[in-house]
């Protein structure tokens, strides 16, 4: 929802100004006002059409991301972290996706914490899993806790397109080489077993 998310936004960084947490001369109106103007007037094209986006974060422009992951922070911050951290030995997030170690009980303790990470605006999380489970997908890796220890291998989602420098490409071969060989790296060191990597 745009405006919850300029007033969650606009309230943390006031915040932080007040509490002498951002940068000497942070232009803090310039960014207010800035954050305002990008997300309230983003005009698209959709064919011969266009349309001026109402709902959302306004895609396409460079701060979509950063302003995302500032808005859930706030959530996080204040609300998931005091309530339910003591059950989260570990909790990290990449702009939409979320990995943690639950260590709470997995019934009732469980579901309160499901139920807040939804309750913030009309966002909602999709969890994969209605109940802690030792095996995981996070970004490009499945994680597995086997006999006491992490054991990881190549996630690749079924949407993948696979989009890489065409080999009719106009850049230099290097690029090629240098794309091949850092994916047979990153292969290499995200794969525990053998049989993965060469999979």
């Amino acid at each position: 929802d745009t405006k919850h998310a300029i007033e969650v936004i606009e309230w943390w960084l006031r915040n932080m100004g007040e509490n002498n947490k951002l940068p000497e001369d942070f232009p803090l109106e310039a960014v207010l006002s800035a954050m305002k103007w990008i997300m309230t007037h983003n005009i698209f094209e959709w064919g011969d059409m266009y349309f001026l986006q109402l709902l959302g974060t306004a895609m396409g422009t460079s701060a979509a991301v950063m302003w995302a992951t500032i808005y859930y922070a706030y959530h996080e911050v204040h609300t998931l972290i005091p309530t339910h951290g003591h059950h989260i030995l570990y909790f990290k997030r990449f702009i939409d996706d979320i990995f943690g170690i639950w260590i709470g009980n997995t019934t009732t303790d469980w579901n309160a914490f499901c139920k807040d990470v939804n309750n913030f605006g009309i966002l909602k999380w999709d969890i994969e899993e209605q109940t802690p489970t030792t095996t995981v997908n996070f970004l490009d890796l499945t994680l597995t806790i086997e006999e006491k220890r992490i054991v990881s291998k190549t996630f690749q989602k079924e949407m993948n397109l696979y989009l890489y420098i065409p080999s009719a490409s106009a850049h230099p071969k290097v690029c090629i080489k240098g794309t091949i060989f850092g994916l047979i790296q990153r292969y290499y060191t995200q794969n525990t077993y053998r049989e993965d990597y060469i999979h």
